[in-house]
Parts: C-alpha cells; structure tokens; sequence
C-alpha cells in the first residue's frame, strides 16, 4: 500500500512523547512489511522559533514533510484562543505561531503529493486530517489516543490558582466543547474507521456521541493497542545493585510526579536505599526540582531531562520499577508498555486505560490516588520481597510480548488498512 500519514507532531517534535514514539514505531514497521508511508506534518521544529521553508527527509524507510510556517508540533489557534494568545495572556509551552493554517496547508499538500504517488489510505493521528477530511474519496484511519471529556476532566484535577481558572472557564473549555460540536464530531463522521488505544478509552470515546450518530461511529470503532519493539525494549542480563525507580513522560503535576518525590522522601524517612530518575520535560519542572530540594531527595531523585527514545532502554535496565502515579484519564501510555517489555513492573493508579493493562499483583501494582504513602509502601514491599519482584518481572515482560509488541500493532493495523483499501498498491 501507499499510505499517506497526517500528524501535527512526530519525534522530530515531542522527542519522547507517546503518541509520537507510537507513530514511529507504527510506520517503520508498516514500511518493514513492505509499504510506503508519506508523513505530513506541521513545520520543522527550530528551538521555538518558526521553520519558514518546506521540508522534507526520509528516516528509516518513512518519508516526512514538514509544512513551512505553520505552527510546529500544534494544531491552529483557534478563533476562542487567538485573541488570548495575540494580548500574551495564552501560553502554549511554544515561542511562537506560524502564519499558516496547518489545515489548509495540509490539504494544498495532500493534493500535489496524491497527484504523483497515487496514495491508497489515510492514517490521521486524532484529527489530524480534519482539513483533508470530506475533500478526498480516499478512506481515513484516525488514531484516537484520548477523547475531549477527559482532557476536560484531566484539566480539572489540577487546577490550582486563580490564573489557572481563568483560563480553564475562559478558554480551554469553550474551547474543548466547540472542538466536540463543531469538528471533531463531523471529522469522525467521515472517518472511515477510528482505532482507539484501549476499550475503556473506546468505551469513553463512545459516550461522546449518542442515537443514531453514536450507532454509526460505533460500528466503525475497533480497539488496536499500543505496541513497542520488544527486542530494543528488553530486561537487562545484569544484576542491578542499586534499587530504583523510573518515570519517563512529561515532567507536570498531571502526571503526579510530586507524589513520587514526597514517595521517596517517605522512603528516605525509612532508611531505604531506594532513588528514583525521572525523565522528560515540562513546564513544572523547575517547581518539581524546588520540591524535591525542600524535601531534601535532591541525591535521591534525578531530573534528566528528555532523551531520545531509542536511548531509553539504558534506563529502563537500570532501574527495579516503573512508577506511574497519573492523575490523568490515560489511554494506553507507552512507557508503561515499554516498561513491560523491559521486565519492569509498575506501579500506578487505576486512571483510564492503566486499569485494563495493568494486572494488580501480577504485572503491577494498583495505588490509591492522591496517596504518596501508598505508594512508598508498595515500593518497599517489593524492595524487601525480591522473589516477589522477580516473579513480577517475569509477569512483565510476558504482557509486553504477548499483548503490546509492536509486530502485533503494526499487524493489526495493516489488516485494517488493506480491508479498507481493498488491497491496492502493495
């Protein structure tokens, strides 16, 4: 087949981001079976600044163009944010916006390159090819990651100042609901299929729509989890000497890495040799490190940064846990996949899509939201236990290959693309 790919991000972008690495893993591996995959994406990212020119490199066999001018790794302003943004009170973690709608562009795009390559099928990360949606008989496979009533309802839990209300009630959330109503629930209507990441998140999904609306896009949903390369992502044949823990994601109190930090404050309070390093970037993570330093487990808990995927696995092997105390309505997020490959076990709560993964006891273990307590005790329960770790790690390490590798995602996918595209262009 010949697939075109619209995504307003890739690795190039968010270089650890889930929903990104999972494009990437997806696409290399359609290209393995044999396939050619084109990516449209927004422009290519400059240290904040704004790519102005086209641009277009191949890597591992997959084909990007970054649209020049548009607003890197985001989808357009909206009308509701643009004035926010324009008097500097909107801020959208980037330096500034391109001058050119990445829906439009990406349509002007799609119809030059489609009249030389001659594409089969459309894969839309979310709705990525809204702007392409309706102006083509080609079929659409969206990718759904997440849904607009839990963002909502994710953006609720961690609202804290004043200055976060106002932007909640002024902008995110007439935002979000025009963003239901007006377009995404026409894009899925034109959809030809949407796979989501997990059955809670396609349940949730779902909920979005109802009668007769909620019938057709039912009938045309399925469920593809996330997969990684379980080769790359592997346990270590070393023993590690040192007990740590892991978080990798983004660096934000969504992700309740404050309750990891005050966990191994617990910890060190019980003379425990157990540190933690948490990788990725946000924009909370100078207030996170001013915690962990009043807490007095700056030697106990790293801020690394963000690294590369493919440098990840050096930490995934360095570490006993996967801990993943989210106060967000996950889908399926990939670094706990990874951390399944990688033989380590997880610790997290039942948010969203972790409670249909994770097997408490078995692969994981389940914590009480809010509660650092409880998650320093399970972190010490397994530390004391280690014939209970190892037993867990095992466990681990068989869910990742049997449910989330990537030859089963990618696979799956393909099935879905070739029977809707009647098999064309292999």
């Amino acid at each position: 087949m010949n697939i075109v790919v619209i995504s307003r991000s890739t690795n190039a972008h968010f270089i650890s981001g889930g929903m990104e690495t999972q494009l990437k893993n997806l696409l290399e591996g359609l290209v393995d079976l044999g396939h050619k995959v084109f990516v449209i994406t927004t422009s290519y990212p400059l240290d904040g600044e704004i790519f102005k020119e086209n641009k277009l490199e191949k890597i591992n066999g997959v084909e990007y163009f970054y649209i020049g001018d548009t607003t890197s790794g985001l989808l357009p302003l909206s009308f509701i944010e643009f004035p926010w943004k324009l008097l500097g009170i909107l801020d959208r973690g980037n330096k500034k916006e391109g001058s050119k709608n990445f829906f439009e562009e990406s349509l002007k795009v799609f119809n030059e390159q489609n009249a030389k390559k001659k594409f089969d099928i459309i894969i839309s990360q979310s709705t990525g090819a809204y702007g392409i949606a309706g102006k083509t008989n080609l079929p659409i496979v969206s990718i759904s990651h997440g849904t607009i009533t839990n963002e909502i309802k994710n953006r609720l839990k961690t609202l804290r100042t004043l200055k976060n209300w106002f932007r909640f009630l002024l902008i995110d959330l007439p935002k979000s609901e025009l963003e239901l109503l007006m377009s995404n629930r026409k894009f899925y209507e034109q959809a030809s299929s949407i796979a989501c990441v997990s059955n809670i998140l396609k349940s949730q999904f779902l909920e979005e729509y109802s009668g007769d609306q909620k019938k057709r896009i039912s009938k045309k949903t399925t469920v593809i989890y996330n997969g990684v390369d379980s080769d790359k992502f592997s346990p270590s044949k070393e023993i590690n000497d040192k007990f740590k823990v892991l978080y990798v994601g983004r660096v934000d109190r969504e992700k309740g890495i404050d309750l990891i930090i005050r966990a191994m404050s617990e910890l060190k309070s019980r003379k425990l040799d157990i540190s933690a390093d948490i990788i990725g970037g946000g924009i909370e993570e100078a207030d996170l490190k001013n915690l962990a330093t009043s807490l007095d487990v700056s030697d106990r808990v790293k801020f690394l940064g963000q690294v590369q995927n493919d440098k990840l696995t050096k930490y995934y092997n360095e570490a006993s846990l996967f801990v993943f105390p989210s106060r967000r309505l996950e889908g399926q997020p990939m670094t706990v996949v990874e951390s399944f490959c990688s033989g380590l076990p997880v610790i997290a709560t039942r948010s969203g899509g972790l409670s249909e993964i994770i097997e408490d006891g078995v692969n994981g273990v389940f914590v009480e939201s809010e509660n650092y307590i409880d998650i320093a005790d399970k972190v010490e329960a397994l530390f004391v236990n280690k014939k209970r770790l190892i037993e867990m790690s095992k466990n681990a390490r068989i869910s990742g290959l049997e449910k989330f590798s990537k030859v089963s995602m990618v696979k799956s996918y393909e099935k879905l693309l070739e029977s809707l595209s009647n098999g064309k262009g292999n």
